[in-house]
């Protein structure tokens, strides 16, 4: 913070000014910034409507460049096999019989922590 005192009287009508401190005016040029973001959008809306181009293009080429089987073909049926699935039982036991299970067996034994060792 500044002590030194201004003058509070201006005579020729201009704001105060400190020698110190300027202010360019070419440092900042909106107009500049707004044709740069226009531009921007311009850019940005032509690439979105020459991907839509592009994609019906490739998929009008697709398939018209796509033949229906042959007759022959048709009656072969799929050439993969069939995916094999792992089978696994399938045991549906209510809470009641897994509590009288674990009841009647018990439960599996923890090890003791070694004595020298505490959590």
């Amino acid at each position: 913070m500044s002590t030194e005192h201004h003058k509070a009287d201006q005579t020729n009508g201009q704001p105060p000014t400190n020698s110190d401190v300027r202010f360019e005016a070419a440092d900042i040029n909106t107009r500049t910034i707004l044709l740069y973001l226009l531009y921007l959008a311009i850019t940005v809306a032509a690439t979105f409507f020459v991907s839509i181009y592009i994609f019906r293009f490739t998929t009008d080429m697709v398939a018209k460049s796509d033949t229906a089987l042959p007759p022959m073909r048709r009656e072969v049926g799929p050439t993969m096999p069939p995916e094999q699935e792992v089978a696994t039982p399938k045991v549906e036991i209510t809470e009641e019989e897994a509590m009288k299970i674990i009841v009647s067996k018990g439960l599996p034994a923890v090890p003791e922590p070694p004595a020298g060792k505490k959590k």
